[in-house]
Formats: structure tokens, sequence, C-alpha cells
């Protein structure tokens, strides 16, 4: 029996009614909101003749009966459980709209719930707690359900947008008389009357407005999270007003029953090193037995790039890697990385304006050696967040100039050279040395075996706009790194071809291959998402094709607490069924026998979303166990640090590079870095 005491954040309820009748018109109209036709109810499409039918793709309605009972259409709730949803969203928009300082919905989607922080309060904004109120139909339970969701503190401005002056895309949403709207959105009058519209905080607002920009931090977040939601239920919806809305039955929430609770297998958390031995913490592993693969070539040559003023630095930094220092033996005793210094290619800029200049000058007739295998230490006066925009260019494009050169990289922030802590920065940078050299830090304790496991990401990078980058990262099923791709994603479809180009390869290398494994980060529109699975769906089906798509639940989604631990937070590697192939899984570092430390941080489960190109594939409990142990396993492979990372690396990747990629010239990736890990 589980020591644990879990519960989720769910509400059950009953139908108020089982059934129901609506005005349902064809056309849009104010006060009527879409229903799709796939929620439609097949004796209300036959109210159509064939012809208007085949061009019908939505219906509308303002969840109310019309006067003249003829043109009302009764629903059956379980029959069509969308458009029951849809309803108890209406339901509960109309109870909270008088109740709370704010509200967004637009009666199809989840209500979002704004009360005002006095505690976030001050003379520039006014804090606002926000919750979620997520209706699903027995998704979990055999009932329908509300899933409460606490998004944490939002603050809106209290200078009008006429009052702040800035350029008006960095309005996102605003407050108008009371409603939260896109500013691009606004009621027609509000342009008429922008001295009353108030935006929303966020990240570049907080200059224009002189204020400086201090992030939310919390330490607890899985009790503030419990907090909050258990005073919403007390306040708001465990009241016989809300329950006469909406009959909730759970007495609190709802709680995981025996049995239902799962586990990735005990040896998930153990990673191979040099002379593969096993151990579960990177750190003592690497120190210990060394790197599970060094890399292959045997002469490993460091140059050193820095400003004229930062020679002291760039000595300090040599004595920190020779182990000359107190605190960190060097990277050859701890990662066994042999090296000596190029120093007839170091490089000494003179100007801060003129780096990328200064670099391409010196390898416009640098001699390197064709035998030896190159990276370089930069120590850099800007980091990966410089706000300035030409310095902060100048920081990317030495790294793509050096790519140019088959010389990978390593960024050392130049302002940290004298923290107390310094010396904690060396593991985790012989580890991504060790990688970026084309070695294998560690892998995982798996056998290797004839499958794919392709990491597809496509993110949106704030800082330029509205493009993507997307990529397809191929690994082996030990965690081998094989390559990947980049490419602009707002054309999908070269996206698309990236990876069934990478299925293709596989397939080609494998032809006795076992399947195919997709992990999938979808942060896209179904608009972006259709070409990209078009191509996947082009590959022949002689092997299986399994999907993965994992998302991150920091918001709006469900949460697993466990009662019986003070932080709350369950078991690594606890995982639950959540209904449509659709799993919750903690990834932490919380084990029976050992605390997280303070600085690993509480991160909330990833969810993941299960499909498959052949029927049946999925359906089996142990296929399902074994892929939840990959992409489990996947997270230990974060080869940037000596701790264990909660998001598995076949997504975290991706991610990275749509990062660093946008402020590349062109876009553009050298080939050399396209099999090399200089993202770390």
């Amino acid at each position: 029996m589980s020591s644990q005491k879990l519960i989720l954040n769910v509400l059950q309820f009953s139908h108020p009614v089982t059934k129901k009748s609506f005005h349902f018109i064809a056309e849009k109209k104010e006060g009527y909101y879409p229903i799709k036709k796939e929620e439609i109810p097949e004796h209300l499409l036959n109210k159509y003749p064939v012809e208007r039918r085949a061009k019908l793709y939505k219906l509308y309605t303002n969840f109310q009966e019309d006067a003249d009972p003829i043109l009302n259409t009764e629903i059956d709730f379980e029959i069509s459980p969308g458009i029951a949803k849809h309803y108890y969203n209406y339901l509960i928009y109309n109870y909270f709209k008088d109740k709370v300082d704010l509200i967004k919905s637009n009666f199809i989607h989840d209500n979002e719930i704004w009360i005002t922080h006095t505690k976030s309060d001050n003379e520039n904004y006014t804090g606002y707690s926000v919750f979620t109120i997520k209706v699903q139909i027995a998704k979990i339970t055999q009932t329908p359900e509300l899933v409460i969701s606490y998004e944490g503190i939002s603050k809106i401005a209290k200078k009008s947008v006429t009052e702040i002056g800035c350029d008006t895309k960095l309005y996102n949403w605003v407050v108008y008389e009371g409603s939260l709207y896109k500013y691009d959105s606004l009621p027609d009058e509000a342009y008429y009357k922008l001295e009353n519209v108030y935006p929303k905080m966020r990240y570049e607002l907080y200059a224009p407005l002189g204020v400086e920009f201090k992030p939310n931090k919390d330490d607890d977040k899985y009790n503030t999270y419990l907090k909050n939601i258990k005073g919403l239920f007390t306040k708001f919806l465990n009241t016989d007003e809300f329950k006469a809305v909406i009959p909730i039955t759970s007495k609190s929430y709802i709680s995981v029953q025996e049995g239902e609770e799962k586990h990735t297998s005990d040896e998930m958390n153990t990673l191979i090193f040099g002379g593969d031995k096993p151990w579960e913490d990177p750190y003592e592993g690497v120190k210990e037995y060394g790197p599970c693969t060094l890399p292959t070539s045997k002469h490993i040559k460091f140059i050193f790039i820095y400003h004229k003023d930062d020679e002291p630095k760039y000595k300090l930094l040599k004595q920190w890697l020779q182990g000359e220092k107190k605190g960190f033996k060097g990277i050859t005793t701890y990662a066994r990385l042999l090296f000596s210094e190029d120093t007839a290619n170091n490089i000494v800029f003179n100007s801060l304006d003129t780096i990328i200049d200064e670099v391409r000058d010196h390898f416009f007739d640098a001699k390197l050696d064709e035998d030896s295998r190159y990276i370089a230490f930069y120590i850099t006066p800007f980091g990966s967040d410089e706000k300035d925009p030409i310095h902060k260019l100048q920081y990317y494009l030495v790294k793509q100039e050096l790519l140019r050169h088959r010389v990978t990289s390593q960024a050392m922030d130049s302002n940290k050279f004298y923290q107390y802590n310094f010396n904690f920065f060396f593991p985790p940078i012989s580890v991504a040395t060790i990688a970026k050299l084309g070695g294998v830090p560690w892998r995982l304790k798996r056998d290797p075996d004839k499958e794919l496991i392709v990491g597809v990401g496509a993110f949106k990078n704030q800082e330029i706009g509205q493009r993507f980058i997307g990529s397809a990262f191929c690994f082996s099923n030990d965690g081998h790194f094989k390559g990947f791709e980049c490419l602009p994603a707002n054309q999908p479809d070269l996206l698309g071809g990236s990876i069934a180009k990478a299925i293709r390869t596989f397939k080609a290398k494998n032809e006795k291959a076992e399947r195919l494994i997709i992990h999938f980060y979808k942060s896209m529109s179904y608009a972006e998402l259709k070409p990209i699975e078009d191509e996947i769906k082009k590959i022949e089906d002689d092997i299986p094709v399994i999907i993965i798509t994992i998302n991150k639940t920091e918001s709006k989604d469900l949460v697993i607490f466990d009662t019986a631990y003070n932080k709350l937070m369950p078991l690594s590697g606890t995982y639950l069924s959540i209904g449509d192939d659709e799993y919750l899984l903690c990834n932490n570092t919380r084990y029976p026998k050992k605390e997280p430390r303070a600085t690993d941080g509480l991160p909330f489960p990833i969810k993941l979303k299960f499909s498959a190109n052949k029927e049946g594939i999925i359906d089996n409990t142990e296929t399902i166990k074994e892929l939840i142990d990959q992409v489990y396993q996947f997270s230990r492979m974060y080869w940037k640090s000596v701790r264990q990372n909660g998001i598995p690396v076949t997504i975290l990747y991706p991610e990275m590079v749509a990062q660093k990629v946008p402020f590349f010239e062109n876009m553009d990736v050298p080939p050399f870095g396209l099999d090399n890990l200089w993202f770390l």
C-alpha cells in the first residue's frame, strides 16, 4: 500500500437536469455562441435540408428557449456532453459575474475569475488572485467534473493605455468597464474611450511604466496552490447558492483511490557512467566513475575569447579548469577530460560593440588543428538575458560564427566570476563540455533497441514576434543523441518533411525496426499542426508510430497533491490516468529515501497524451508503462546540469534551440551544429 495520500484539484457534480431545450440558429448573432458540428446531435442537424447540412459547420445558441416552442430543440446531456459542457460554462459565468472583480470567458471556453489580492496592490498596479474553472464530463470519474486551478497573481496597471504611451503592440489583455478583453478585440466604443482601458502587466510594460520587474517567486507552490483553491471552494463553491446552479457532490477535492496510483519502474532513476557503472545521482556518478563515453577525439583543445579588460578573469577561469582553485579539482580530475590550450587561437577583443567583427577577422586566416576537437570558452560581457538588442545579437552571432569553423562553445558570464559560489558552476560546465565535444556524460539504463525517439518542438520566441522555430531531435532509446534539424516553423510543412526524413533514415538503417516514438510538444494551433501530422500519416504503416504529446501543467490544468507530505509534492515517478489516453506524470527529485534539495524546486506534473498509427498499440497497460518509463528517463538526460530536470530533453532541447537560433544570421545553423549540443 502506498504511503502517499493523493488528491486532485477536481470536484464532482451531477447534472442539474438530464435534458433541456435550447434555441439554435444557423447564422451568427449577438448574444449567441458557436457549437461545433461534431458536437451537434443528429436530430438537430436533421432539421436542416441535406444541401444546407453539408455546408453547415456550426450552429449558434443563447442557451435559452425561444418563446415559440417549435424553434427549440431538446438536448440530452448524456448524449451531447459537448453542449452540456458549454451550458455549464454559461451557468458558471452568470453565477460569478456579479460576485468577483473580473471574469474572462466566451461561454465556450473555461471561466477565468479574478479576485482582488490586496497584498499585491501598490501605486502602480492592482493585484488579483486568478482561478480557472474548467468543466469536463466524466474524464476521471463517472460524473461531470470541475477542475479548479490557481493561476497565481496577475496585475492590472493603474495607468490607462493613453497615460502609458508605449507601443500598442505591447498590450495583450486589457480591462475595460470591469471586463477583460484582448486589446485588438475591444468593443468599438472602447477605442473612443481609451482613457478607461487599463492593460494587464507583462514583462515588456514594466520599463515604460518606470517600475522594476520582480518575478513572482514561490518556494512552496504546492501549498500556495492548495490553500488558494480550498479558499475558493469554501467561499464560492461549497454554498447552497452555487449548488443550486451546479450541484456539487464532493465534500472536498477528490482522493486518488487505491489501485489508481501508478509508479515508474524502480530502476528508472538509474544512470550508467564510465565502465558501465550504475549510479542515481549525476554529480556523484561522474565524480566516481567519469562519463559514460569520452569524446572520440583524444586531442581536445580549449581556446578562450574575452575582452581585453577581462585578462584577470581569463587567468582565473584557467585556474578553475586546471583544478588550481579550492572547491573544484579541475575538469581533468572530475570529468577525465585531458585538454591543452591553443593560445594562438585565443581571441582578445577590444570593443564591446565589435565582438563579432573581431571574431570573424581572427578566423579569416586562423589555422586550427584538423586532428583536434575544439571548444571555445567565451567570457561574455552579455548574457542570454541581455536587454540591449545590439549586444544580445553579438552574443549569439559569436556562437554561430564558431560553429561555422567547427568550434563548439561554452559561454561564461563575466559578471559572475567573483561570486562566492562560483565553484558550483564547474561540475555542470564539465558535463556540458563532454557532451558538446561528442562524449556521453551518462546514458539511460536501458538495453539498446531498434527504435528511434524523435523529439519535436515548435516554440514561439517572444522577442522576435510571432515566428516559431521548429526542430526534430533524434535519439536512440538509451539516450544517445543522433542529431537534429531546425526550421522556421511558420512553414510547418518543412518541419513535417524534416520529421519524415528522420523517420525514413531510421527505417533505412533498421530494417527490422520495432517502432518509432515521437515526443511532441504541442504549443501550436491546429492550422500549424496539421501539415506536420499529415507528413507523419504519409509514412508507411509497416512499423508502429506512437506519438506522445507532452505538455507542462503549470496552469489551467490538473495537479496532484500528496497530503501526507508537508510540501505536498508527490513522489517522483508517480503517475495517474486522467482519461482519454492521458496521464499525469510527477517528475521531480523527491524519492522514498531522499528529500529534494531546496534548489531543486517543486515542479508540477507533466501531462502525457498517447496516440498511434495502428489500433490496439496503446491499449496495453504494460506498453503505456514502458512508454511513461521512457519519458521519465529522458528527463534525466539533461546534460546542462548535474541535477535532474522535470522535462524530458526530447522537448526541452528543441525549446533551447528556439531561444537561440532566431538571433543567428538568416536563422541558419551551420552543418556542424546539427549534430552537436552547442546550445547547452
